[in-house]
């Protein structure tokens, strides 16, 4: 039984490293980044959340990342768009 106390934890690792697995697979290495910010124990619960801490964490978590989200996802503009088949 001594397992039990952090079965759950090694789950939901496992979960969230496999879905971030195959995210990476699908989009590759360039078009993917994974923003898992640490949150201090006890400060949010499955049952209550408060909006003014989560829009503060956020906030927060979107400040620091910025710089790399800005680098990988929007420093090139997208080639115009041609379509296939033109209206008349």
């Amino acid at each position: 039984m001594h397992w039990a106390t952090w079965a759950p934890e090694v789950i939901m690792q496992g979960q969230s490293v496999a879905a971030s697995g195959q995210a990476l697979l699908l989009l590759g290495k360039e078009r993917f980044l994974r923003i898992n910010p640490n949150v201090p124990k006890g400060l949010f619960a499955l049952d209550y959340a408060d909006a003014e801490k989560l829009l503060a964490a956020a906030n927060n978590e979107a400040m620091y990342n910025e710089p790399s989200v800005r680098e990988r996802f929007f420093s090139h503009l997208a080639p115009n768009f041609d379509p296939l088949h033109k209206l008349n």
